[in-house]
């Protein structure tokens, strides 16, 4: 991907590219202001203002599907974010890039708090109770 196409609002790649090595070997806090007005407008522009636009036309056909398809993406980013990974179609799960979107959408949940207390532990608990049933009946 060439570096100057606008990926989100009026920012590029090449916004990010001159932005990493300053966190890395400045750590300054208008490098980390900008680094948040980065995050903050990628969330706005690619999140955000599609799913208020999706809500205002409220026409019964499919609204709901779309909001959670961007809610979906919205997940996987946030995950891979805190994994420091990027996505690459088809790649294998490395240190920095990751292929498969299923399996980050899957840790956000086992992994973040509130969804890790509410999804994990009643999947921990009936397993528990099966293997007792197991050790029962066998």
């Amino acid at each position: 991907m060439e570096n100057s196409i606008q990926l989100f609002g009026k920012k590029t790649k090449q916004n990010w590219i001159e932005l990493k090595p300053e966190l890395i070997l400045h750590d300054k806090k208008e490098n980390w202001m900008s680094a948040t007005q980065l995050l903050s407008e990628r969330l706005e522009t690619r999140y955000f203002l599609p799913i208020e636009k999706i809500q205002t036309m409220q026409n019964g056909i499919g609204e709901g599907f779309a909001i959670m398809t961007l809610i979906c993406s919205l997940i996987e980013f946030l995950q891979s974010c805190y994994e420091g990974k990027t996505y690459q179609y088809g790649a294998n799960e490395s240190k920095t890039l990751y292929g498969k979107s299923g399996d980050k959408f899957k840790s956000f949940l086992e992994i973040q708090e509130p969804f890790k207390s509410i999804l994990i532990n009643p999947f921990h608990i009936l397993q528990q109770r099966l293997k007792h049933l197991q050790m029962i009946f066998i």
